[in-house]
């Protein structure tokens, strides 16, 4: 029985650390695409007052 449950603590927390991995990646991912949209407006920008 205690065997069954150290499985089982052992397999949340890794679902935990995926869930943790999973959140920090799409928090860079959030990021990059406002930094890229910038970037695109500001390019836009530029080329409209050329």
């Amino acid at each position: 029985m205690t065997r069954i449950l150290d499985f089982t603590d052992k397999l949340t927390q890794k679902i935990i650390e995926a869930v943790e991995t999973l959140f920090v990646l799409v928090k860079l991912l959030e990021t990059l695409f406002v930094l890229v949209k910038h970037r695109i407006l500001v390019c836009l920008f530029c080329l409209s007052s050329a």
